[in-house]
């Protein structure tokens, strides 16, 4: 078993140019507390051994997963890899997991389900270790892998990048070498490793890949790890370059608003690259590249929804917003309580006060008459067929559809509207917008209630 007691002490090439890279892309250092994902195959053996013969495994642990998926082997891989940890003297944190029922109970992928069980541990031992970053082994061949996989797949700019040198805490310390150089690494070092005999199956698509499509592009071209490496030092360089236009263009185009914000779709709609940057601002909150290309060419009116937000396509804007959640619709206001939570709907307040010498006009607040209330009041959305008398309409009723019509409420705001009702059903007050004629105060009172909307900041 190899250890930290090596007894070649030449350096290979292979540490000077992984030295290289952590400095280049200044991944971490040897003060840092570093999480190595150990798997046990030849790949992370040798990130491992590399990393302690450069200093930086000073104050690292090892973390493993079995998923239980190859029986007694994997088992094995847990045994070889706790010793492993032992024998370079760090601390190790192994877990093991029930992958098919994982998968079988989500219904995914069991490589899915692996995945996601893997760096959830991850994240797990990283906070509770203190561990600043997460060290995998990815290397080229792998970065290669994921460009040619994902360009297939039709995925942009980000996704042919592939794999990145880091990506939030995760650190890929060998990702510019190629599996050629690692290979000759651990058969100089004479590192033990363990072999998974899934990675001989052609079964799964990237194993296809690795064992014949890329064999055959290294043939074609000899020097292709040179290559892709400077490839993909543009590719990244150009994700930079991208990132910041897009970010220029959103403070240009997009404006926030109280439940989430516009894009101006006049602008945007001239400009050449429109899907790419609708698809940068929606793709975040849920919308699919084709919602994103219906964004552009629905009719004025259309809503397009995720599970978490909707949008709404006006004629010069695309106005987009949280939709409503679990909450409840409907609020029951007791005359004791002097506010009601609405959650992130904000706060109604009620406040009574002497008949006063003025009324204010902000759209937030009206006064009524206490004569006129029957409590408990209700606060609810609007639903068809409602209606009420509009102040300075002479108590005419008109229906809340026609209202919204005339006063131009959209059928985004017409989904969010909060109405505020009497106790014997009849509308008080169409928060925001209008109070019901038949609740001003229009002879002399000695009180008034005062009733405020208040959004949380």
């Amino acid at each position: 078993m190899c250890c930290t007691k090596v007894e070649n002490h030449s350096r290979p090439p292979m540490l000077q140019a992984t030295a290289q890279w952590i400095d280049r892309h200044r991944l971490f250092a040897p003060t840092d507390r570093l999480l190595l994902a150990v798997s046990g195959g030849m790949d992370s053996v040798v990130m491992l051994d590399v990393l302690n013969r450069l200093g930086y495994t000073r104050h690292a642990g090892i973390a493993h997963c079995n998923f239980q998926l190859r029986g007694t082997a994997s088992d094995g891989d847990a045994a070889f890899v706790a010793q492993l940890a032992a024998d370079y003297g760090l601390e190790y944190h192994g877990r093991t997991f029930d992958t098919q029922a994982e998968a079988q109970a989500r219904g995914i992928s069991i490589q899915m389900a692996a995945r996601d069980l893997r760096y959830a541990f991850f994240e797990d031992v990283c906070q509770a270790s203190d561990y600043t970053y997460l060290l995998t082994a990815h290397h080229l061949d792998d970065r290669l892998e994921t460009f040619w996989l994902n360009f297939a797949r039709g995925a942009g700019l980000r996704g042919i990048a592939s794999l990145q040198a880091q990506n939030g805490r995760i650190r890929r310390p060998l990702l510019g070498t190629p599996h050629a150089d690692m290979a000759e690494y651990q058969q100089q070092q004479q590192l033990p490793f363990r072999e998974d005999s899934s990675n001989a199956s052609d079964a799964y698509r990237r194993n296809h890949f690795r064992h014949h499509v890329l064999p055959a592009l290294y043939a074609w071209t000899p020097n292709l790890g040179e290559k892709a490496a400077a490839n993909f030092e543009h590719l990244e360089q150009m994700l930079v370059l991208y990132h910041e236009s897009v970010e220029q263009y959103r403070q240009q185009w997009v404006h926030p608003h109280s439940a989430g914000f516009r894009i101006d779709r006049q602008a945007v709609a001239t400009h050449p690259a429109a899907a790419t940057l609708l698809w940068e601002w929606l793709h975040p909150l849920g919308f699919s590249a084709e919602q994103c290309r219906q964004a552009r060419v629905a009719q004025v009116g259309s809503l397009l929804y995720t599970p978490s937000h909707v949008l709404l396509v006006k004629p010069h804007e695309l106005e987009i917003a949280l939709r409503p959640t679990d909450a409840p619709a409907h609020y029951t206001w007791p005359a004791d309580a002097p506010q009601l939570d609405m959650g992130e709907h904000g706060t109604l307040t009620q406040t009574t006060l002497p008949h006063p010498d003025a009324f204010s006009d902000a759209p937030n607040t009206v006064q009524v008459k206490v004569e006129q209330l029957r409590y408990p009041l209700q606060v609810r959305r609007w639903q068809a067929g409602d209606a009420f008398c509009p102040l300075g309409m002479g108590g005419k009723r008109q229906k809340l559809q026609d209202f919204f019509t005339n006063q131009k409420i959209d059928r985004l705001a017409r989904q969010q509207q909060w109405l505020l009702v009497n106790g014997d059903g009849e509308i008080i007050w169409i928060v925001g917008h209008r109070l019901d004629d038949r609740f001003k105060i229009d002879t002399p009172t000695a009180t008034v209630i005062r009733f405020t909307h208040s959004l949380k900041s």
